[in-house]
């Protein structure tokens, strides 16, 4: 990959015509598609990093990070200790379908996200998620 040139290191302090000129863009037509390909083999992929991913039990574990999940945690166990069995299974099964709930919305948003990223790639990869 080439190295970029001095100008782009402040290209947002310049005007958007100058940029698009500098850059030889048309903003009303964009890039061919040779153009934008040329560019991507000497510039690399127009893409962020892939973030790590955090294994799935942690995702769930991170449910239960909430001081209110801590104060109703601890009310059950004091519950527990006290003898009554039916609030503490009470308050474990609602925390049990918050967490169950908040981790599968979760996931439906990454997994979302992912798809949208497909979409950014090449329009072939897009068409081929929406099927």
């Amino acid at each position: 990959m080439q190295t970029p040139p001095q100008w782009v290191t402040d290209a947002h302090r310049r005007d958007a015509s100058e940029v698009a000129d500098l850059l030889g863009a048309a903003p009303a037509t964009g890039l061919t598609t040779a153009d934008a390909e040329q560019r991507a083999d000497a510039w690399g992929a127009n893409k962020l990093a892939e973030p790590a991913r955090r294994p799935q039990w942690l995702r769930l574990l991170d449910q239960f990070r909430s001081w209110l999940i801590g104060i109703l945690l601890a009310v059950a166990g004091v519950a527990g200790i006290i003898g009554d069995i039916k609030d503490p299974l009470v308050i474990a099964a609602v925390l049990a379908i918050h967490a169950t709930i908040g981790y599968l919305q979760e996931r439906r948003a990454e997994r979302s996200l992912e798809a949208l990223g497909r979409c950014w790639s090449p329009p072939r990869a897009c068409a081929a998620t929406a099927r």
